[in-house]
């Protein structure tokens, strides 16, 4: 029997453990998500409801319980999400800021 070189089993490994997102449709939920693909590498909560969740490339956004949009091979995906929490982290900033001259006293969660 011939040994493999190590690349090709590794390489073999890493095709096997990734998933195929083409098949991931509008209206999932996201328990059906998690349970086929597993936690999002990252997430963010965008607004009212809606967060962006990164599985390595690609960017799945969701509404409630549902998937609303999957951008497959999304170059930017990570660029993405550090954008989109920048900016959720200064409109809370921004709001935490008017609370306290209003006096008053809200959680804003933004999923940090």
């Amino acid at each position: 029997m011939k040994k493999m070189p190590l690349f090709f089993i590794i390489a073999a490994l890493v095709s096997c453990a990734q998933k195929d997102f083409s098949k991931l449709e509008k209206g999932t939920s996201v328990e059906e998500m998690v349970k086929e693909y597993g936690e999002p590498d990252d997430k963010v909560k965008i607004f009212m409801g809606i967060e962006a969740w990164r599985y390595s490339d690609n960017l799945i956004t969701i509404f409630g319980d549902k998937v609303t949009e999957v951008k497959l091979d999304y170059d930017s995906a990570k660029i993405f999400m550090e954008e989109a929490r920048a900016a959720m982290k200064e409109v809370k900033e921004e709001n935490e800021a008017l609370m306290k001259e209003l006096d008053v006293d809200i959680d804003l969660d933004i999923g940090e």
